[in-house]
């Protein structure tokens, strides 16, 4: 069903260049088109293993890079686990969504409370 939605999403916006990738957010790129399409799949497969990863205050996991920012800033503004979430999920954008890459979200609450 998700690669449906997907799919249909991605042929609303193909060959623009003026378009933003669904869920993403970042900008589309025409040729990169399945690349970019298979980067939102692999990151809805990230969020839903983050709702069995992580707790229920943590969801849901943040994928545009202005959502993650905004789990600390504006009306969260101070809040340590919108921040611990943000930033867990500018780090699964940084590794592609690819979560054996990265440190279990529990490690990484640890590690920077830690600091």
């Amino acid at each position: 069903m998700i690669l449906k939605l997907v799919e249909q999403k991605f042929e609303a916006i193909r060959g623009r260049t003026n378009a933003k990738i669904p869920w993403l957010d970042d900008p589309y790129h025409p040729e990169q088109h399945d690349d970019q399409q298979e980067r939102v799949l692999q990151a809805l497969r990230c969020r839903r293993w983050f709702e069995y990863e992580a707790p229920p205050w943590a969801q849901p996991l943040p994928l545009s890079f202005e959502d993650c920012i905004a789990r600390y800033n504006g009306v969260n503004c101070n809040s340590q686990r919108g921040y611990l979430a943000g930033q867990y999920g500018l780090l699964l954008r940084e590794a592609a969504w690819e979560w054996k890459h990265v440190p279990a979200f529990e490690v990484f609450c640890a590690q920077w409370l830690m600091g």
